[in-house]
């Protein structure tokens, strides 16, 4: 015989809301794409996952509509083609569907790949002294996961600053 517990009257995004609204949570930050950039092998990929990112800021939305959102997209990725580290190829498909999300909701966009300097800025930031990207130019080093974290504190500073007037 399989046992369940009893059905909860409150819905999950309900509960969720709950949760967040007795935490004060007041500003979102969501990152997508990094593990999603190997397997998008399409425009038409690229533009369906931009709409899933499109819905999961609108769960949020429902969920703390007084709470601003942040998306942070994806960085460049590359993997190895003969004897060449190259980028996958949809990873600025895939920025530009996640951004186009971020601004069809109306919330903010932190361009990871624009900041590491474009497609093929993996392989730059895996060769430099000290490497920022790890040898199988996907990860970050710590000194990379630094520069990108505070290049993200330095724009929420900014954007900060811009509205406290």
């Amino acid at each position: 015989m399989i046992r369940r517990p009893p059905r909860s009257t409150q819905s999950r995004s309900s509960a969720a809301s709950d949760v967040y609204k007795r935490q004060n949570v007041g500003l979102i930050i969501l990152q997508f794409g990094g593990n999603s950039i190997p397997y998008i092998d399409s425009e038409a990929k690229a533009k369906t996952y931009g709409r899933k990112i499109q819905r999961q800021i609108q769960l949020f939305k429902r969920l703390l509509p007084e709470a601003d959102i942040l998306l942070v997209g994806p960085s460049d990725m590359a993997n190895k083609e003969g004897l060449a580290w190259v980028s996958y190829p949809f990873v600025a498909s895939v920025r530009d569907a996640m951004q186009g999300a971020a601004m069809a909701e109306g919330i903010a966009y932190f361009d990871m790949l624009e900041l590491m300097g474009g497609v093929g800025s993996m392989s730059i930031w895996a060769t430099m002294k000290p490497p920022l990207a790890g040898p199988d130019h996907i990860h970050f080093t710590s000194a990379g996961a630094r520069l990108v974290g505070k290049a993200l504190v330095k724009a929420i500073d900014n954007e900060l600053a811009r509205h406290a007037h």
